[in-house]
């Protein structure tokens, strides 16, 4: 995470969660269920990072 190296550590996050979603959307599009559930998975761990 280039940005928490610079001193944007809260865009950084939300920036990486932009990134997850989108390639959430390209497995969906894509019908890859490997796609999916790993971005699914990354997703979460990153929401419940965010909020505890």
């Amino acid at each position: 995470m280039v940005g928490a190296n610079i001193g944007m550590t809260p865009w950084s996050f939300y920036l990486f969660v932009v990134g997850l979603l989108g390639w959430l959307r390209v497995g969906v599009l894509w019908n890859d269920r490997a796609i999916m559930l790993i971005h699914a998975v990354a997703l979460s761990a990153m929401i419940i990072g965010l909020t505890s």
